[in-house]
């Protein structure tokens, strides 16, 4: 400053405008607020914004000038033209949006404002427009000047004379579809099938009396879940099984929907609309926290926020969200996500002390005989499970506790992470799913499947390994273009009889043994009963076939589990490509007796 002979005062900050012949003037303003100061240094602000806009931050109130500000920064390179945001800002909300009631974008903490859509500012046009909209409207319309533009004159007049909040939420809807070739005809269209908002509480008893087959097939607590559940995602719901028909059990899948997605899926959250649904979370963090939420893929971070609204017991939201996004920075849809295996002696860093696993054993043992028995049964799972995990066990619905556990025990060896496992499990299903390789069990869950599927077709997967014919019915569902799911069920089991991956697994996890071991009837337990076959002989020339390892397993086995597994054997002659890998995979995932399934 010396250098050009300016020397500011005490009193003045110096800001430097480009004029439009691109000569470089310096003008001495008068000092802002302390706290306006701090932001607009905070942010680099003080050479972005013209001296318009640095007087309008300088008489508005300091409140909402530091919120324009922190809103400015940290939407960074989406706000094209700084000063004429915050000239519109602070003209359409001249106090501090931070109060109860604000709209959900002002509810942002410091960096969440980043995973908000691009404020652009529209054009002369647009602009007067929107003018003479109401003000609720016309604020979605500046968030959405495209919208606005693809509208004709008779579309934006319906929309003024609409209901405001259904108004809204049309352009909120329009601007989230990408595929509206028409987007006046929409607006028509959508008003006329739902003048009013959707997703309230009357929406819900009037979408039950439009289909009272649905109400009368749904039990009291189905109906009592449905009622005080989130109304869009009620009527959601409602709507899927009208459109589907063949929903068996409406209850169930009512439960099942809630439990799996409380609120109304495929409608697109940024971080601040989540963050405002859910204040006692917003609160608890830091600011580094909320600023890494705000740079965060914006999915994940709703997904962490949701995650710590939900467990209610987080002590550290902060700690949480940054372990939570250093561990998996991008959405889970699945568990098969997560990172990749550690080496051992990084696992066994993180291995849970011995006084870990019992005070965590303590608290399983709340959970009630049957949780507790199971945990007795297998204590690699608990060896696995840290105390959240073990504690939300506890309080889950015991019978699917016990089956996650029993679920975590027999893919111990490829569980990478058995406490997010059972985090996972429960959220996705929090009530007893029935055995996983249960065929019948997997086709009253897809009846589509079940109905496309002829009798030739259910007979081979009735007749087929359990675990397989449950891959083929997940595949035909997951698939959309299979074409004759009868012809494919019939092609895959007979291309791949044993549930694809297994024999691998099982051939790496257990080398053959090398040295001489006795045979398996040699081994057999003194007074443990021989086996035989169905046709009432014995087993040992099956026995025979197998190799070193596959008979000490099974010498060493429960043996009516053992039994059992020979049986099945003999059933399935000339299927079982690996008789031995079959042995090692029937054991690891069903150490004790099944009892035999009704043919």
């Amino acid at each position: 400053l010396k250098h050009v002979g300016v020397s500011p005062s005490p009193s003045s900050t110096v800001a430097l405008r480009v004029s439009g012949r691109g000569a470089r003037t310096m003008v001495a303003l008068p000092e802002a607020s302390p706290e306006v100061a701090s932001a607009l240094e905070l942010y680099d602000l003080q050479s972005r914004l013209d001296e318009a806009a640095l007087a309008l931050l300088r008489r508005a109130d300091p409140a909402r000038a530091v919120e324009v500000v922190e809103d400015v920064g940290a939407r960074g390179a989406e706000v094209r033209n700084p000063s004429a945001f915050v000239a519109r800002a602070l003209h359409r909300y001249p106090q501090p949006r931070g109060a109860v009631g604000a709209a959900p974008e002002a509810a942002a903490p410091l960096g969440a404002a980043a995973a908000l859509r691009t404020l652009a500012a529209p054009s002369a046009a647009t602009a007067a427009a929107a003018a003479g909209l109401a003000g609720g409207l016309s604020d979605a319309l500046a968030i959405h000047p495209e919208v606005l533009g693809a509208l004709d004159e008779a579309a934006v007049r319906r929309l003024r004379s609409a209901d405001p909040e259904r108004a809204i939420e049309i352009v909120e809807e329009l601007a989230a579809k990408t595929d509206v070739q028409n987007p006046s005809a929409f607006v028509v269209k959508a008003l006329a099938s739902y003048p009013h908002k959707r997703g309230q509480r009357g929406d819900v008893e009037e979408l039950l009396a439009r289909h009272p087959a649905i109400e009368a097939s749904l039990d009291e607590a189905a109906l009592s879940k449905l009622k005080g559940a989130e109304p869009a995602r009620a009527v959601e719901i409602i709507e899927d099984i009208a459109a589907k028909g063949d929903v068996q059990n409406m209850s169930a899948f009512v439960v099942k929907a809630l439990g799996a997605y409380p609120h109304k899926r495929g409608t697109p959250k940024n971080v601040a609309q989540v963050l405002a649904r859910y204040p006692e979370v917003r609160d608890a963090l830091d600011e580094a926290a909320a600023v890494k939420l705000g740079e965060a893929d914006p999915a994940r971070a709703v997904e962490i926020i949701e995650d710590i609204g939900a467990r209610g017991d987080v002590r550290n939201p902060s700690a949480f969200v940054a372990k939570a996004l250093q561990l998996y920075p991008h959405k889970r849809s699945g568990y098969s996500e997560g990172p990749p295996a550690r080496p051992a002696f990084v696992a066994a860093a993180y291995a849970p002390s011995a006084a870990a696993v019992m005070g965590a054993a303590g608290v399983a043992q709340r959970s009630g005989s049957a949780v507790d028995k199971e945990l007795a049964h297998n204590p690699g799972v608990v060896r696995g499970l840290d105390a959240e995990a073990l504690r939300a066990l506890s309080q889950a619905d015991p019978g699917r506790a016990v089956e996650i556990i029993r679920d975590v025990a027999a893919k111990l060896m490829q569980v990478r992470n058995p406490s997010a496992f059972v985090m996972q499990a429960l959220k996705a299903f929090p009530q007893r799913r029935g055995d996983p390789n249960d065929v019948d069990s997997a086709l009253a869950r897809l009846p589509r499947v079940r109905a496309a599927l002829d009798e030739a077709a259910l007979q081979r997967l009735r007749e087929a390994d359990p675990a397989r014919a449950v891959e083929v019915i997940e595949d035909v569902a997951a698939k959309t273009d299979v074409h004759n799911p009868s012809a494919f069920v019939v092609k895959a089991l007979t291309a791949h009889p044993l549930k694809r991956g297994h024999e691998d697994h099982a051939a790496v996890v257990l080398p053959p043994v090398k040295h001489f071991r006795p045979t398996l009837a040699a081994s057999m337990p003194r007074g443990a009963p021989q086996m035989h076959d169905l046709n009432g002989g014995t087993t040992s020339s099956l026995a025979s076939t197998l190799d070193e390892q596959a008979q000490r397993l099974l010498a060493a086995a429960d043996p009516a589990r053992a039994q059992e597994i020979l049986e099945e054997l003999a059933e399935k002659a000339g299927q079982v490509r690996n008789a031995s890998a079959f042995v090692a995979r029937a054991l690891q995932q069903y150490p004790h007796p099944r009892g035999r399934r009704a043919t």
